[in-house]
């Protein structure tokens, strides 16, 4: 189980990584002519991709196991009712949130990670 909660967490530390790529990106252009604004699909479908993605089996002990990584979930252009006359997408407001949400979600992660990594170390202590 501890294991999974690592995977889980070292997934959302690459999406929060891409994401925070994304959103500075989109910030950097706002002001450039035909820009559209890009982010990644939700976390959530993340988890659900490489849930049902088929893992190749494993035949000998020495095969190397491929995790699928979030950057298979395709950015998809933000959706902004507000588009400029140069045809640029970027809503700024929209961004800081975004990045205010991204540094929360990894906050959290980091305390998760910590919480159970000290939990793994009390249990080998034993």
């Amino acid at each position: 189980m501890g294991q999974d909660i690592f995977s889980i967490a070292s997934k959302h530390a690459d999406w929060v990584s891409r994401s925070r790529h994304l959103t500075t990106t989109n910030v950097s252009n706002l002001n450039s002519p035909g820009y559209k604004a890009v982010s990644l699909a939700p976390f959530e479908a993340v988890l659900q991709a490489s849930a049902t993605q088929a893992q190749p089996r494993l035949t000998h002990a020495r095969h190397i196991a491929i995790e699928p990584s979030p950057s298979t979930i395709e950015t998809t252009e933000d959706m902004n009712p507000n588009t400029l006359h140069s045809g640029n997408t970027v809503d700024l407001d929209q961004e800081l949130l975004k990045a205010g949400e991204l540094t929360r979600g990894q906050m959290l992660n980091n305390a998760v990670v910590k919480s159970f990594h000290r939990m793994v170390l009390a249990s080998t202590r034993m």
